[in-house]
């Protein structure tokens, strides 16, 4: 009986201390670092260098950070300042190629976002594209 006693008071320890770790774990503190706007609607990490990413912002705007989101520079090259940016995708094999979606076309950047043309024309003219994947292909 001492024994089932003693098994019953460690799986009671343990289990009151995975609890207690869980509720710690999820009171955290949360910051805002940028980027500065509307709501996010598109994310890029690049593929070679995790530290470097874009967003896009809702009303137009894409912005970079090179240093895992600690900061983030506004880029406002190329792509129209009301667009309604809905995804970025960079190109795993030159990760200077990036593409991003906005209502009635697609941007693409081959300076890591820096600027931006329109490459799509009049073929995505009145539609909504939502998501675009760069589907790397042998040379």
């Amino acid at each position: 009986m001492k024994v089932r006693h003693l098994i019953l008071v460690i799986v009671s320890v343990v289990a009151i201390f995975y609890l207690t770790s869980v509720v710690v774990a999820q009171e955290q503190d949360w910051y805002s670092y940028g980027p500065y706007g509307g709501e996010i609607t598109a994310l890029a990490i690049n593929p070679n260098n995790d530290n470097t990413a874009l967003v896009g912002v809702h009303g137009g705007g894409v912005y970079i950070t090179h240093n895992a989101g600690n900061s983030w520079a506004h880029l406002e090259t190329g792509i129209p300042p009301n667009a309604n940016l809905s995804s970025l995708s960079f190109d795993a094999r030159d990760s200077n190629i990036v593409y991003a979606t906005v209502f009635g076309g697609v941007y693409q950047s081959i300076n890591g976002g820096t600027n931006w043309n329109q490459v799509s024309g009049s073929t995505f003219a009145g539609e909504e594209i939502w998501t675009l994947v760069v589907v790397p292909t042998s040379q």
